[in-house]
């Protein structure tokens, strides 16, 4: 992750200060960089894609609870916590269900409030239609 900042940003500022700022040796740098990729490294990338289109394939629904069982129908056996950290590094995220909730009880025994107004909700001045109401209770 250092290293990968470090050489994003080297055509800014000198490789030396970057080390230096992010607390890496300038040798380690130049000898990760010549160090083939893990395998570790490897299996995350091909995953990251694996997780990303299983994600598109659900319409962006599914979350790590259900990406999980749809890589392991195609083969792809991970932990996850493994599919966790990658929906994490990728940015994917499902989508929460919201709770449905009623907000209207039509069939209460409660007093219905007059109408004062008659759907007449224009007013000819301000501070004007809550004295109307004021003036017929």
């Amino acid at each position: 992750m250092k290293f990968a900042f470090i050489e994003a940003e080297k055509a800014t500022a000198p490789v030396a200060m970057l080390c230096r700022v992010l607390g890496v040796s300038r040798s380690g740098f130049y000898a990760a960089r010549r160090r083939p990729e893990s395998k570790r490294a490897g299996d995350d990338r091909r995953l990251r894609v694996l997780c990303r289109e299983a994600h598109e394939r659900s319409r962006r629904n599914y979350g790590s609870l259900r990406l999980h069982p749809a890589l392991t129908k195609q083969g792809v056996f991970v932990s996850r916590k493994r599919v966790v950290r990658l929906m994490h590094v990728e940015g994917i995220a499902g989508k929460r269900r919201r709770r449905w909730t009623r907000t209207t009880d039509s069939n209460h025994g409660f007093p219905i409030a007059f109408n004062i107004l008659n759907q007449e909700h224009t007013a000819t001045a301000p501070n004007c239609q809550w004295r109307l109401k004021s003036a017929a209770t």
